[in-house]
């Protein structure tokens, strides 16, 4: 059985829209902040303490964990897939623009992969957490994976696979030139920039070279 320790609707109701049962059981703890307690801390306090009250109550049931993503400034195209073994949704996608004028936030629960895109010219992007980050745990799904096929509303990703295959070869082609040592994280920063100025800019590349 997963139990959801905390008695927001919205996180029950976006559980539901995602297809995933749950008994809410909240946690009725001391919400009074310490002194000079920073927001951030408190809200982190609150977390660790309901789901440690609402564990020893269901010591053989799974307590749900998850992250709220906010946007403090810019805007984002969020996604969400389900991962979950033997889920009837698994490889399923959740999508929403957030940003610091809709106010939206999402709710990732656990057995989700999340990523996402910046569609204005830059973002900040805050997470809640209900638990210290495990580099162990951390794991990553290729962006233009084929089966997942998510279109994340920024580049032509056919023209984007070209312009790394250029560049590549013209790093290959004259040692001088490969200025990112063949590195796919800067030759696609790269082939970002020339995209970014120009959409088709491989593709009239590509015409001017035949």
């Amino acid at each position: 059985m997963l139990i959801l320790a905390s008695a927001s609707p919205r996180r029950r109701d976006l559980l539901a829209a995602a297809g995933v049962a749950c008994v809410v059981d909240a946690a009725d703890i001391d919400e009074t902040p310490r002194p000079n307690e920073a927001a951030s801390a408190y809200a982190e306090r609150l977390a660790r303490e309901k789901a440690a009250v609402v564990a020893a109550r269901h010591p053989d049931c799974s307590v749900l964990g998850a992250d709220t993503v906010v946007v403090v400034d810019g805007e984002i195209f969020d996604v969400a897939v389900d991962i979950r073994e033997n889920s009837p949704t698994r490889g399923q996608f959740f999508h929403i623009n957030l940003s610091s004028v809709n106010k939206r936030q999402l709710f990732i629960p656990k057995g989700f992969a999340h990523g996402f895109s910046v569609l204005s010219k830059f973002a900040i992007v805050e997470y809640k957490c209900d638990a210290y980050y495990n580099k162990l745990a951390d794991s990553g799904i290729r962006f233009d994976d084929p089966e997942l096929n998510i279109d994340w509303n920024i580049i032509n990703l056919n023209e984007f696979h070209m312009g790394l295959n250029v560049e590549l070869e013209h790093g290959s082609r004259d040692t001088n030139t490969n200025v990112t040592n063949s590195d796919p994280i800067l030759t696609g920063k790269i082939a970002l920039a020339h995209l970014n100025e120009l959409p088709d800019y491989y593709t009239r590349l590509k015409r001017i070279e035949e």
